[in-house]
């Protein structure tokens, strides 16, 4: 099985468990890279469970991504799913926005956020953002 046909299954088994509060996420099964980066940060989107545990999974609230194309990003949107207010919709919509003459960088500051270079101007609100920030050649969209 391919790296695409794993992410398909994970994500479509991620919304299944999830919509039940009962998560089985192992993130050995996600491909190396960016994608496993981006589930390993976003761990709590998937996990339901006791965060008062000795055991609750981790997270990365300070997480810079990497730079990539609007493919992955979308991927990446996937893992995160609905998280405040961005989900998958609003990446579609960006995307739709920027197409390929850009690239994405999703991070995590304690709540999603997005960059994309070169970056234009947007206002605050847009893709339903809370902040959305130009600072030199970079937009920077955040969502709480």
């Amino acid at each position: 099985m391919d790296d695409q046909s794993i992410l398909g299954d994970l994500i479509e088994r991620n919304l299944d468990v999830a919509s039940r509060g009962i998560v089985e996420l192992n993130l050995e099964d996600f491909p190396e890279g960016v994608l496993r980066d981006t589930a390993k940060a976003f761990a709590d989107a998937f996990d339901k469970q006791d965060w008062e545990g000795e055991n609750k999974p981790k997270r990365d609230l300070d997480w810079a991504g990497e730079y990539t194309n609007k493919d992955v990003f979308l991927e990446q949107a996937d893992i995160v799913g609905e998280y405040n207010k961005f989900s998958p919709e609003v990446a579609h919509e960006i995307v739709d926005r920027f197409g390929d003459k850009v690239q994405y960088r999703l991070a995590r500051e304690s709540s999603p956020a997005v960059y994309i270079k070169p970056g234009v101007e947007v206002p605050k609100g847009e893709f339903l953002s809370d902040e959305a920030d130009l600072k030199g050649d970079e937009l920077r969209l955040w969502w709480d």
